[in-house]
């Protein structure tokens, strides 16, 4: 028999006797021993709890890369189905023109980059800064949503529907909200998709206060905007590229 062993099956008695001296409620150890042993086995007990939450932490984190691949995967499949139905194009803001009529925007693309008229202006997150107004060969302008001349359809998160149209300032009015709809404020409003230029999904703005007209049947609602043109340098321009097939579609109702 090695040293090591022996050792080993001195220690394991002794253990085993201070065991077995505790079940009987033996007075050999001062009461500091035997805290010692008691907070020793507690310690080893702890320690293989805590090697069990180890490796369950190690499964549900591999569950939740799998669900976060998955996740990634429905988003790659959402975008190319967008890729192939709306072409974008990125674009610089290089001036902001006040008039009596709101806000224009000039961006440095113009017709030759494949800018068109009344295509949808939208910030990278997804928020609707406006429409192309006007067209140069190098430039374009944005008639953006702070504009009398702009208005948009949008749907509440509520599921209301309403028209989006410029107040004064930096704010948005939502109209046609009868009273028996339950919109609230903080509410985020998106383009509806019943407009032949915007998009569904494309948030516009945060309802940001809500009173009654003078008839009772209808919300006053200001909104807003989600887009501050005030702050963004660049903004995508977005052609939908089913625009003159659902065009002509629509001549067939009559």
């Amino acid at each position: 028999m090695t040293d090591r062993v022996r050792i080993f099956v001195v220690f394991f008695c002794i253990e085993l006797f201070c065991m077995i001296a505790l079940k009987m409620n033996v007075g050999i150890f001062p009461k500091s021993v035997i805290d010692v042993i008691l907070s020793a086995e507690e310690t080893i007990e702890n320690i293989k709890n805590i090697k069990k939450i180890i490796n369950r932490n190690k499964v549900l984190g591999w569950e939740i890369e799998k669900m976060y691949e998955n996740m990634i995967n429905v988003n790659l499949k959402k975008e190319d189905h967008l890729l192939h139905k709306f072409g974008t194009i990125q674009s610089n803001i290089v001036d902001i023109n006040i008039v009596p009529s709101g806000y224009y925007l000039l961006i440095d693309k113009g017709e030759r980059h494949g800018i068109k008229k009344k295509m949808m202006v939208t910030t990278f997150d997804n928020e609707l800064v406006g429409i192309i107004h006007e067209v140069s060969q190098n430039f374009s302008i944005i008639r953006s949503i702070l504009n009398v001349n702009q208005y948009v359809s949008v749907r509440t998160q509520s599921g209301d529907l309403g028209i989006i149209k410029y107040s004064e300032g930096k704010c948005l009015n939502l109209e046609d909200i009868q009273k028996h709809c339950s919109v609230n404020v903080g509410e985020v409003c998106v383009t509806s998709g019943y407009s032949s230029f915007f998009m569904t999904g494309v948030k516009v703005g945060v309802i940001n206060k809500i009173s009654e007209d003078k008839s009772g049947q209808f919300y006053i609602i200001k909104v807003i905007p989600s887009a501050d043109i005030f702050r963004i340098n660049s903004v995508y321009i977005i052609e939908d590229n089913q625009y003159l097939e659902k065009q002509c579609i629509k001549t067939k109702i009559k």
